[in-house]
């Protein structure tokens, strides 16, 4: 360890004096390398490349005779960013429908997403075109408008 401190600590000097010479020398493999300046500028972080992200919203109603009525405090989950068709959604995002029957959840890959609504009393009309009483829906757009009927 001594014996490698002399080496370079000999380099530096051999460095410093043949710069001073008159003839010009470059720099040799056993100068220490300089440390780069605090105020020199830094490459721009990378942005990493994702899937696009969506937004899908909608409004969960129910048929009367007076029209669509819509359905307040539904559980609305939505498996979000799947892999493929055939494998689990990377993540469930849950919301709840406000007094409009209106939800909103973002961050949704492009792709088929998988929405499941349930309120107590209620299913979903078509009913199961998936495991669990599921909805598929295409996120192909920046906002996905997607309306689900419940029924008693």
């Amino acid at each position: 360890m001594y014996r490698s401190r002399v080496i370079l600590a000999a380099a530096v000097i051999v460095g410093l004096v043949s710069g001073c010479a008159d003839t010009p020398t470059s720099p040799t493999a056993l100068q220490p390398s300089q440390p780069s300046s605090p105020t020199s500028p830094l490459p721009p972080p990378q942005t990493p490349v994702g899937p696009p992200v969506y937004t899908l919203s909608g409004v969960i109603f129910e048929t009367s005779s007076a029209g669509r009525l819509p359905v307040s405090d539904a559980l609305v989950e939505v498996g979000v960013c799947a892999p493929n068709r055939s494998s689990a959604p990377a993540r469930i995002v849950s919301t709840r429908t406000d007094l409009n029957g209106a939800y909103r959840v973002a961050e949704v890959c492009s792709g088929t997403a998988v929405v499941w609504v349930t309120k107590t009393g209620y299913q979903t009309s078509p009913p199961e075109q998936c495991d669990g009483d599921c909805l598929l829906v295409r996120i192909d757009a920046k906002d996905t408008q997607f309306d689900v009927q419940l029924v008693r």
